[in-house]
């Protein structure tokens, strides 16, 4: 085991005490001196001799720098009286000593040994850089080389002075940047940001502290204060930019993070600065990484989905903002308990012990369940839960899922009652249509009269069929496309008008008065003498409503064997809507009774 040497410069003699006690505690060999003057320190003591000093300026006083000048190297303790904060001021200056106020108690001996351990600990790892600067300079190369990071060294000017292999992932070869200014490879928007010639001057005059120290990449500074987990953007060489390719993203820590960053040649003379190691690990996948978590976090967030993270045992990690609007509670008494408790008390009761199983299960698990708010209030909540597992495939955490599908069961519910409705109508429709059928063969009807009538009957369907309504049909509509649809093959043409906007009737009511108006219109067309005519129809409404259709000819029904046919047809369909047919020259009427109609004129 190493043994080193500590030479305690003070009048205090238990500060010796408390060393040699703390090296026994911490099982180190030390050897401690003992000097009450200055006189035998610089009589006795070479840098060579000694790891580390402890030196008293209250005894020392105004020989302390004199007495640092001659163990320049040496690593040391400064301790003094409250006023004597200068001197502890320059000596940390002079040898970067590390220092300590006294306290009126004498306790602050107690703290003497932590800060030799501090200093022997520094001790050794600058010992270690040297070793690894006196190791073989190939064994060294063949490992940096190895490594994934970029690996470099930069003079005191910036320049770079070795590069491993690594720096290939930017598109350069190391031989490429030997010689060439670390500005090369960096982003030129952060040049100023990690440049020491720019980021000292803002520092100037001004404390940071090791935790508030700025990030350089030409690094001078050791020990804690050396630069780490610097973020920058390192500049792809130009042609691998035209490709497209983003600048990359990556941390600049020191040589093997434990080492310092600044590089020095000391000697018992003065302490040379020969230029900055560093190493650069790209982190642009983790960077990538966190702006896709960020914007799933976003996401996650904004969305109204409630959603709920909980741990192994069901206790909630993470909850979004849905998930306490839609359960009415509040993150304080979300993250103390578990999900079972804050929605099982809120299910109907036979449901809770389903989503106590889903939260310890390894199975997904998910339905509809009618969920009650900590107002009274009730909504349907679509629920489902995900169990998340591990590399060793054990389950780490829940992920729940729970969406307000209030509206969606709503219109479920619409959806089936609609349904219904339409069966009714169809049944209503299949039989409306077995009765016009057998109507429509009334009186031995000719082949002409028979299209007529079934043509009639599918473009009344196929109304409804366009409207999407199957238990009304709108009469107006029917009327206006009656002479193409019904009558397109007669070579006479002829003109339906009827004079009142709309007439919308239930459909037991609209299809027997559409087939007898077209089967009256059937009687009157073509009309006599005439190569064109317009035949109009009025709605007059009483206590039975009534169709008038006007034409210019003789009253067809009148003393005519012929038409006995299709009078009997029009009575039989009127007869269902509790109606009758009144006929003269130039009217017809058609009277029927309907509870629900929507007319206008």
């Amino acid at each position: 085991m190493h043994e080193y040497s500590v030479h305690c410069i003070t009048n205090e003699t238990r500060v010796a005490m408390e060393i040699r006690s703390a090296a026994e505690y911490w099982d180190v060999q030390l050897t401690v001196s003992s000097y009450t003057d200055v006189d035998g320190p610089l009589d006795h003591i070479t840098p060579s001799q000694s790891d580390v000093a402890v030196i008293d300026v209250d005894l020392t006083a105004e020989r302390t720098e004199e007495l640092l000048e001659h163990l320049r190297v040496m690593r040391s303790v400064v301790i003094g009286s409250s006023g004597s904060e200068d001197q502890l001021s320059r000596a940390h200056a002079l040898n970067g000593s590390e220092f300590l106020l006294k306290d009126e108690q004498g306790n602050y001996t107690i703290l003497v040994p932590t800060l030799l351990r501090k200093l022997l600990r520094d001790e050794d790892r600058e010992e270690t850089i040297r070793d690894i600067i006196r190791s073989s300079e190939e064994r060294y190369r063949s490992l940096i080389d190895a490594l994934p990071d970029i690996v470099y060294k930069i003079d005191p000017n910036g320049y770079f002075t070795f590069v491993n292999r690594s720096v290939r992932m930017l598109g350069y070869e190391p031989t490429e940047l030997i010689g060439r200014h670390f500005s090369t490879i960096v982003d030129e928007s952060d040049i100023d940001r990690i440049s020491r010639g720019t980021v000292l001057n803002k520092y100037r005059n001004h404390i940071t502290g090791t935790e508030n120290a700025p990030g350089l990449f030409d690094e001078r500074r050791t020990g804690d204060r050396r630069t780490r987990n610097l973020e920058i953007r390192l500049q792809k060489r130009a042609e691998q930019e035209q490709n497209g390719d983003e600048p990359v993203i990556a941390s600049l820590t020191s040589y093997g993070e434990i080492t310092a960053t600044g590089q020095y040649r000391s000697s018992v003379a003065q302490r040379y600065f020969m230029g900055t190691v560093g190493i650069i690990r790209n982190i642009s996948e983790r960077k990538r990484s966190q702006k896709r978590l960020r914007q799933l976090s976003f996401a996650i967030e904004q969305i109204e989905t409630a959603v709920c993270i909980a741990d192994w045992n069901s206790g909630v990690d993470y909850a979004n903002p849905s998930f306490f609007r839609m359960n009415e509670v509040h993150p304080e008494h979300v993250f103390d308990s578990r999900v079972a408790e804050i929605l099982g008390g809120y299910l109907q009761e036979e449901q809770p012990g389903e989503l106590e199983a889903a939260l310890t299960g390894t199975h997904m698990w998910e339905a509809d369940r009618i969920v009650w708010t900590r107002s009274g209030n009730s909504r349907w909540c679509w629920i489902r839960v995900y169990p998340v597992f591990d590399l060793e495939q054990q389950v780490s955490q829940y992920v729940l899922f729970q969406e307000d599908i209030g509206e969606r069961k709503q219109r479920e519910l619409e959806l089936a009652r609609a349904s219904e409705s339409h069966q009714e109508v169809l049944k209503v429709i299949h039989h409306r249509v077995a009765a016009n059928l057998q109507t429509i063969f009334t009186g031995e009807p000719t082949r002409e009269e028979l299209h007529r009538r079934v043509t009639a009957q599918v473009y009344a369907h196929e109304l409804m069929q366009q409207s999407g309504v199957f238990d009304r049909l709108n009469l107006v509509q029917y009327l206006n496309g009656l002479a193409d649809a019904v009558f397109s093959n007669v070579s006479t043409r002829g003109r339906i008008r009827p004079t009142f906007s709309e007439l919308v009737l239930e459909i037991n009511v609209a299809l027997p008065l559409a087939l007898a108006a077209t089967e009256c219109l059937g009687v009157l067309w073509p009309p006599t003498g005439a190569h064109t005519a317009t035949f109009t129809v009025d709605l007059e409404e009483r206590e039975k409503h009534a169709l008038h259709i006007r034409h210019s000819g003789d009253d067809p029904f009148a003393g005519s064997a012929s038409m006995s046919g299709a009078q009997a047809v029009i009575e039989t369909l009127l007869a269902h809507v509790d109606g009758e047919l009144q006929h003269a020259e130039g009217e017809i009427q058609l009277s029927f009774r309907s509870s629900q109609s929507t007319s206008g004129e």
